[in-house]
């Protein structure tokens, strides 16, 4: 055999070998265990099949290595019943019964998991509630607990909408938004006919990572700019403030501008009204003495946040510091001479910059304080170099975060080390939030927030009867047929500790009930009380609710 042959072949054998590693590249990028469902592009009936958004096709990359398994695995979701309260008509004989989305639309693809509605009448929710090696918790008081930190990439497809985010400023659907991504704290009420058994919600505790927050206004018309959209937001809440508002917010120059002598009356908020510093503000009748009052205690008052401002001086949202950061100024209210409603363009703009975009959320819990950053427009695949430690202060990971230009959407407060800080109920336990405690409850509202297990769900709300409706008869047909997909990477958390280091719930000392608060969720739970006649949490007696369990893997 002459050289030249010799030569050829094995040119020949390396275009062979080059053709098929190009080929192979595919299954490299997305392994086959990884995709749950197949994909295309096609008009198909299946949401499965809905082409994937381009912008979550890459590799994904976080700031630190996981010490969770991995969320990208439908049976980390394979629950559909918590959160449920908060979507309707799932299980009734009305014509406006909402279509559950969930089994059809959850799909892992690559580094990217997604779920979505078929059109805005549908929904999609789904937990961790059943796998307890997704749960989580903060760190604890005088263990060697590292603070709690969750990091992840989400991408909210608003295309049907609008491509651009000027389009979504249009559309009106930020008005209609009441997607999120949230967890509860496992608790559950032991005796379903005795409410001072229940360590379940709201007493368990709430922490709304990221809830797009929509208008609740009774009205169809989603384009009226005289309704001011909210956008995403963060929140915390306990048994105290209950779904609404937020628990545990201080003047600190984030979620309100810290106070002085002249500015008290700028924000839309209550100080304590009851405890030590409630009673102490009654006496005072003098306006200057109480301002100063508030300035001087400013970082033991905790506000309760409120309603209805028409200069939106309420709690910061991400919109807002997403504005700022654009903008230099946060978003107002627009009035002319013609008119006295104002109307809210700048919060449309300001609410449309959380869609069609990439964006890295950074949580940080410590034993005292909880931060949250976020940054738009990202690549997934680069994440800031931090080089963030356990023994830095929240002010140090501030200065960081925002020196990558990270903007800061949140802060709270209170010992979420310990299970027996009512610092927030304290001084509001006569102002108790929409479906918060009482104060004449035995239980006492606290910031036990333990064994956290996520929600996520796709859904809108914008009609008389409180929700998009599943009958095109009861919808304009210019909405019926749009819809939104929520992507999000893998979720990424270090720090705080797994299901195994809940703590108890105040003065609950027999281990084996806390193991049933903490832990229980089905009747194989309720067997370790029988004999005490307790029983098994559940969020709803209704069967057809019911069968959300195991929504995802069931045959």
């Amino acid at each position: 055999m002459t050289v030249h042959k010799i030569i050829f072949i094995i040119l020949i054998i390396m275009i062979i070998m080059i053709v098929a590693i190009i080929a192979f590249i595919p299954f490299i990028l997305y392994k086959k265990e990884d995709i749950i469902f197949p994909e295309s592009t096609s008009d198909s009936s299946l949401i499965s099949d809905w082409k994937w958004n381009d912008n979550c096709r890459g590799n994904v990359k976080f700031m630190e290595k996981s010490q969770w398994p991995t969320f990208l695995d439908k049976k980390a979701w394979d629950d559909g019943c918590q959160g449920c309260k908060s979507v309707p008509n799932t299980s009734s004989d009305l014509n406006d019964q909402q279509e559950n989305n969930s089994r059809d639309s959850f799909q892992v693809i690559g580094d990217w998991m997604r779920i979505g509605q078929r059109n805005s009448g549908s929904f999609s929710n789904l937990s961790t509630a059943k796998s307890k090696n997704h749960w989580f918790n903060p760190p604890r008081n005088n263990t060697d607990d590292k603070p709690l930190e969750i990091e992840w990439y989400m991408y909210m497809d608003g295309s049907s909408w609008g491509e651009t985010q000027k389009d979504i400023a249009k559309s009106g659907i930020t008005k209609a938004n009441w997607s999120a991504f949230w967890t509860f704290g496992h608790g559950m009420q032991l005796d379903p006919n005795n409410k001072d058994t229940n360590y379940g919600w709201p007493y368990c505790g709430e922490w709304d990572l990221a809830e797009s927050l929509p208008v609740f206004s009774g009205t169809n018309n989603i384009t009226d700019t005289s309704l001011k959209p909210n956008g995403f937001a963060t929140g915390f809440h306990n048994g105290a403030s209950g779904a609404y508002p937020p628990c545990c917010l201080k003047r600190d120059g984030i979620m309100y501008e810290k106070p002085n002598l002249q500015n008290n009356n700028n924000i839309y908020a209550i100080p304590p009204t009851t405890g030590k510093y409630g009673e102490e503000l009654k006496k005072i009748t003098d306006t200057k003495i109480k301002d100063k009052y508030l300035v001087d205690n400013n970082s033991d008052l905790y506000y309760y946040a409120g309603q209805g401002d028409p200069n939106d001086s309420t709690f910061l949202t991400w919109g807002k510091a997403l504005y700022k950061k654009k903008h230099g100024v946060f978003p107002k209210p627009t009035t002319t001479q013609n008119t006295s409603t104002p109307t809210y363009e700048e919060f449309e703009e300001a609410a449309s910059l959380a869609f069609n975009t990439p964006i890295h959320c950074y949580l940080r819990c410590t034993t005292d304080s909880v931060m949250m950053y976020v940054k738009t427009n990202v690549d997934p695949s680069k994440p800031p170099k931090t080089n963030i430690k356990s023994c830095m202060s929240q002010d140090e990971v501030k200065n960081i975060m925002e020196g990558n230009n990270y903007v800061t959407v949140f802060s709270s407060y209170g010992d979420f080390g310990s299970n027996k800080d009512s610092s927030f109920s304290d001084q509001f336990n006569s102002y108790m939030g929409q479906a918060g405690m009482t104060k004449d409850d035995k239980i006492k509202p606290t910031n036990w927030h333990q064994n956290m297990m996520f929600v996520w769900s796709v859904i809108t709300q914008m009609n008389n009867s409180g929700r998009f409706t599943n009958s095109a008869k009861d919808n304009d047909q210019l909405y019926f047929w749009k819809h939104l997909m929520s992507y999000m990477s893998d979720i990424n958390i270090r720090g705080g500790g797994n299901y195994t280091k809940a703590m108890a719930p105040p003065e609950i000392k027999d281990p084996n009930l806390v193991k049933l608060i903490t832990q229980g969720y089905d009747a194989t739970s309720y067997a370790q009380y029988k004999d005490k006649n307790l029983a098994n949490f559940d969020n709803t007696k209704d069967a057809s609710v019911l069968d959300c369990r195991n929504i995802l893997t069931r045959r």
